[in-house]
Order: C-alpha cells, then sequence, then structure tokens
C-alpha cells in the first residue's frame, strides 16, 4: 500500500525492485487506485470513485504507469473494460486494452434513447485506445457493437463519449 499516492496492490507474489521504482505482482492481483478529484472533462474514467483492476499479473511503476495481464479487467463504478491486457496510465487516465489468446476486449456501454430509456451496448474488439480527457474510445480489430435496436460490425470504431457519460 501506498498511501501517499493512493495505491494498494495485493497479490499472491509481489516483487519490488528499488532500482526502477516498480512493481511485479503475480497472480490473484488485484489493484485499487484512490484519486482525490474528478477529471470535469473525462468520461468513462473521470469521476473520483477509486479504479480497480484485476488480473493475474501486473507491473507497475511510480510514475502511475501500469500493465495487467491475462483476464485483465478495470472498473470505475459502471465503466467496464475487459480485456487479455490493459495498459492503464492513470495520470493520464489513460488506456489501451489489447485481446489475449482467450479474451477479446470488451466495453460495456450504456446508450439513452430519444425517450430516455437506458439501451446496454456490448463492443467487442481486438484493440481499445481510450482517452479521458478526449471522452473518445477507438475501437480496432474486428470491432462489433451491439444493443438491443441495432449490431454493426466494422474494421474500426470510434466512440464518443459525453461530457460525465460513463461506459
Amino acid at each position: 500500500e501506498d498511501g501517499s499516492s493512493g495505491l494498494t496492490v495485493t497479490a499472491d507474489s509481489m516483487r519490488f525492485n528499488r532500482r526502477t521504482n516498480s512493481v511485479d505482482a503475480d497472480r490473484n492481483v488485484k489493484t485499487t487506485y484512490v484519486s482525490s478529484s474528478a477529471n470535469p472533462n473525462g468520461a468513462m474514467l473521470g469521476g473520483a470513485a477509486p479504479i480497480h483492476v484485476t488480473s493475474e499479473r501486473a507491473t507497475a511503476n511510480t510514475a502511475g504507469k501500469a500493465r495487467f495481464s491475462d483476464d485483465a479487467r478495470l472498473w470505475q463504478n459502471e465503466s467496464i473494460i475487459e480485456a487479455g491486457v490493459i495498459d492503464f496510465d492513470r495520470n493520464t487516465r489513460t488506456v489501451v486494452a489489447t485481446a489475449g489468446p482467450s479474451r477479446r476486449v470488451q466495453v460495456n456501454f450504456t446508450q439513452t434513447d430519444q425517450t430516455g430509456k437506458s439501451i446496454p451496448v456490448v463492443v467487442t474488439a481486438g484493440k481499445l485506445n481510450y482517452v479521458d480527457a478526449q471522452r473518445k474510445t477507438t475501437f480496432t480489430d474486428a470491432v462489433r457493437a451491439v444493443s438491443s435496436e441495432v449490431t454493426m460490425t466494422a474494421r474500426q470504431m470510434d466512440v464518443l463519449l459525453s461530457k460525465g457519460q460513463r461506459a
């Protein structure tokens, strides 16, 4: 636990490298990032609520960058990203997620229709790039978006979130 940065990590095994200020964690990795403030211009990761990540392996450094691999899952409130590998930069609130051997990237969004009803949308792809400050998610590699009303497929798909909108 690092109280000064708001980071807590648990795992079956952890190795700390004081020379590089990094940690490698293996098996049953559970990480929580606590932020003291929300990003008012952000969307999917813009809230002040803790960001949680689980995976089988992780490497993190004191610069706020981490790589989670083997069935990685990152979430904040109802925003969820699942992938084989998730690279997360806590300071810039960016995520790059890539498919693994047994898992494609999956994100669950909620879209509001004209009557105000929330419609779940599930997007799967080979890769995701998300930049919270731009509120933009770019999916690539055999993208498939499915809702109760429509199914779309594409090589690339950009999803723009409204300010404060969550996945």
